[in-house]
Protein backbone atom coordinates (compact mmCIF):
# COMPACT_ATOMS: atom_id res chain seq x y z
CA UNK A 1 0.00 0.00 0.00
CA UNK A 2 2.81 2.64 0.52
CA UNK A 3 4.18 2.12 -3.05
CA UNK A 4 1.04 2.27 -4.21
CA UNK A 5 0.79 5.28 -2.16
CA UNK A 6 4.01 7.42 -2.43
CA UNK A 7 3.83 6.17 -6.11
CA UNK A 8 0.08 7.49 -6.53
CA UNK A 9 1.38 11.03 -5.35
CA UNK A 10 3.86 11.21 -7.98
CA UNK A 11 1.30 10.48 -10.19
CA UNK A 12 -1.12 13.15 -9.62
CA UNK A 13 1.85 15.64 -9.03
CA UNK A 14 1.90 16.62 -12.65
CA UNK A 15 -2.03 17.34 -12.66
CA UNK A 16 -3.07 18.24 -9.02
CA UNK A 17 0.59 18.88 -7.78
CA UNK A 18 1.76 18.03 -4.56
CA UNK A 19 0.00 20.69 -2.00
CA UNK A 20 -0.99 19.81 1.29
CA UNK A 21 -4.17 19.53 0.49
CA UNK A 22 -3.20 16.72 -2.50
CA UNK A 23 -1.70 14.87 -0.21
CA UNK A 24 -4.09 14.90 2.37
CA UNK A 25 -6.38 13.83 0.10
CA UNK A 26 -4.38 11.21 -0.98
CA UNK A 27 -3.59 9.33 2.18
CA UNK A 28 -7.33 9.98 3.62
CA UNK A 29 -8.32 8.42 0.33
CA UNK A 30 -6.26 5.03 1.44
CA UNK A 31 -6.77 5.13 4.66
CA UNK A 32 -10.54 5.01 3.83
CA UNK A 33 -10.19 2.78 1.25
CA UNK A 34 -7.83 -0.07 3.83
CA UNK A 35 -10.27 0.22 6.53
CA UNK A 36 -13.32 -0.82 3.91
CA UNK A 37 -10.93 -3.30 2.93
CA UNK A 38 -9.94 -4.59 6.62
CA UNK A 39 -13.84 -4.68 7.22
CA UNK A 40 -14.23 -6.85 4.29
CA UNK A 41 -11.27 -8.94 4.78
CA UNK A 42 -12.87 -10.08 8.09
CA UNK A 43 -16.06 -10.61 6.76
CA UNK A 44 -14.52 -12.99 3.76
CA UNK A 45 -12.01 -14.78 5.89
CA UNK A 46 -14.40 -15.75 7.95
CA UNK A 47 -16.50 -16.99 5.45
CA UNK A 48 -14.34 -18.72 3.21
CA UNK A 49 -11.54 -19.48 5.03
CA UNK A 50 -9.01 -20.79 2.08
CA UNK A 51 -5.47 -19.82 0.97
CA UNK A 52 -6.61 -20.30 -2.32
CA UNK A 53 -9.41 -16.99 -2.01
CA UNK A 54 -6.97 -15.24 -0.68
CA UNK A 55 -4.79 -15.70 -2.91
CA UNK A 56 -7.45 -14.61 -5.86
CA UNK A 57 -8.24 -11.39 -3.87
CA UNK A 58 -4.70 -11.07 -3.91
CA UNK A 59 -3.90 -11.75 -7.55
CA UNK A 60 -6.52 -9.10 -8.46
CA UNK A 61 -5.23 -6.30 -6.61
CA UNK A 62 -2.52 -7.13 -8.32
CA UNK A 63 -4.12 -6.66 -11.67
CA UNK A 64 -5.43 -3.86 -10.70
CA UNK A 65 -2.43 -2.26 -9.14
CA UNK A 66 -0.85 -2.82 -13.06
CA UNK A 67 -3.94 -1.00 -14.42
CA UNK A 68 -3.40 2.26 -12.67
CA UNK A 69 -0.37 3.60 -14.74
CA UNK A 70 -2.01 2.51 -17.96
CA UNK A 71 -5.68 4.44 -17.21
CA UNK A 72 -4.19 6.81 -14.68
CA UNK A 73 -3.22 9.86 -16.94
CA UNK A 74 -6.08 9.52 -18.81
CA UNK A 75 -8.45 10.05 -15.83
CA UNK A 76 -6.35 12.46 -13.91
CA UNK A 77 -5.77 14.61 -17.19
CA UNK A 78 -9.96 14.41 -17.35
CA UNK A 79 -10.00 15.76 -13.74
CA UNK A 80 -7.47 18.41 -14.11
CA UNK A 81 -9.00 19.76 -17.35
CA UNK A 82 -12.49 20.31 -15.53
CA UNK A 83 -10.81 22.45 -12.80
CA UNK A 84 -8.43 24.00 -15.14
CA UNK A 85 -10.72 26.89 -15.83
CA UNK A 86 -11.77 27.57 -11.80
CA UNK A 87 -7.38 27.61 -11.43
CA UNK A 88 -6.85 30.19 -13.92
CA UNK A 89 -10.39 32.32 -13.21
CA UNK A 90 -9.51 35.88 -12.26
CA UNK A 91 -13.03 36.33 -10.13
CA UNK A 92 -13.15 33.06 -8.17
CA UNK A 93 -11.52 33.12 -4.29
CA UNK A 94 -9.28 30.76 -2.83
CA UNK A 95 -11.53 28.46 -1.02
CA UNK A 96 -13.68 27.62 -3.92
CA UNK A 97 -10.44 26.93 -5.96
CA UNK A 98 -9.18 24.63 -2.56
CA UNK A 99 -12.83 22.97 -2.94
CA UNK A 100 -12.62 22.12 -6.73
CA UNK A 101 -8.93 20.81 -6.04
CA UNK A 102 -10.25 18.59 -2.90
CA UNK A 103 -13.41 17.60 -5.15
CA UNK A 104 -11.98 16.47 -8.48
CA UNK A 105 -8.61 15.14 -6.40
CA UNK A 106 -10.71 13.08 -4.48
CA UNK A 107 -12.88 11.78 -7.61
CA UNK A 108 -9.32 10.47 -10.03
CA UNK A 109 -8.28 9.15 -6.35
CA UNK A 110 -11.42 7.59 -6.15
CA UNK A 111 -11.61 5.94 -9.53
CA UNK A 112 -7.14 5.10 -9.48
CA UNK A 113 -7.07 3.71 -5.84
CA UNK A 114 -10.10 2.27 -4.90
CA UNK A 115 -10.33 -1.26 -6.04
CA UNK A 116 -6.45 -2.14 -5.35
CA UNK A 117 -6.22 -0.52 -2.35
CA UNK A 118 -9.52 -1.40 -0.51
CA UNK A 119 -8.12 -5.57 -1.76
CA UNK A 120 -4.71 -5.36 -0.46
CA UNK A 121 -6.70 -4.11 2.56
CA UNK A 122 -8.70 -7.64 2.94
CA UNK A 123 -5.25 -9.53 2.98
CA UNK A 124 -4.62 -9.02 6.66
CA UNK A 125 -7.32 -10.00 8.32
CA UNK A 126 -7.79 -12.58 6.20
CA UNK A 127 -4.29 -13.85 6.37
CA UNK A 128 -4.82 -13.47 10.22
CA UNK A 129 -7.65 -15.77 9.92
CA UNK A 130 -5.64 -18.23 7.97
CA UNK A 131 -2.68 -17.98 10.66
CA UNK A 132 -4.87 -18.82 13.50
CA UNK A 133 -5.25 -22.11 14.79
CA UNK A 134 -6.18 -21.60 18.12
CA UNK A 135 -7.30 -18.92 20.02
CA UNK A 136 -3.75 -19.41 22.71
CA UNK A 137 -1.91 -18.36 19.68
CA UNK A 138 -3.87 -15.66 18.10
CA UNK A 139 -1.67 -13.10 19.61
CA UNK A 140 1.15 -14.50 18.25
CA UNK A 141 -0.01 -15.16 14.31
CA UNK A 142 -1.51 -11.23 14.66
CA UNK A 143 1.82 -9.96 16.00
CA UNK A 144 4.09 -11.60 13.60
CA UNK A 145 1.53 -10.65 10.46
CA UNK A 146 1.42 -6.86 12.11
CA UNK A 147 5.20 -6.62 12.13
CA UNK A 148 5.68 -8.48 8.65
CA UNK A 149 3.22 -5.80 7.51
CA UNK A 150 5.18 -2.74 8.62
CA UNK A 151 8.32 -3.96 7.40
CA UNK A 152 6.57 -3.86 4.43
CA UNK A 153 5.22 -0.50 4.78
CA UNK A 154 8.57 0.41 5.66
CA UNK A 155 10.18 -0.68 2.60
CA UNK A 156 6.74 0.48 0.62
CA UNK A 157 7.81 3.85 1.90
CA UNK A 158 11.56 3.58 0.86
CA UNK A 159 12.04 1.97 -1.88
CA UNK A 160 9.74 3.84 -4.40
CA UNK A 161 11.27 7.37 -2.81
CA UNK A 162 14.71 6.23 -3.04
CA UNK A 163 15.33 3.89 -6.03
CA UNK A 164 12.54 2.97 -7.62
CA UNK A 165 11.00 6.41 -9.30
CA UNK A 166 14.30 7.64 -9.30
CA UNK A 167 15.73 5.02 -11.28
CA UNK A 168 13.19 3.70 -13.56
CA UNK A 169 9.70 6.01 -13.29
CA UNK A 170 6.15 6.24 -11.76
CA UNK A 171 4.87 3.58 -14.51
CA UNK A 172 7.30 0.76 -13.51
CA UNK A 173 7.34 1.35 -10.45
CA UNK A 174 3.66 0.53 -10.23
CA UNK A 175 4.48 -2.91 -12.00
CA UNK A 176 7.11 -3.41 -9.41
CA UNK A 177 4.51 -2.81 -6.95
CA UNK A 178 1.80 -5.11 -8.64
CA UNK A 179 4.52 -7.87 -8.88
CA UNK A 180 5.59 -7.77 -5.01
Amino acid sequence: VMAVEMTGLRLLAPYFGTSLIVTTVLIGSMMGFLSLGYSLGGKYGDRNPTLRSLSKVTLTAAVSIFLIPLIGRPILKAAAATIQPLLTGKSLEQPEVAFATVAFGMIGTLILFAIPVTLIGMVSPWAIRLSVFDVKSSGKSAGKLYALSTFGSILGSFLPAVVLIPLFGVRQTFFFAGCL
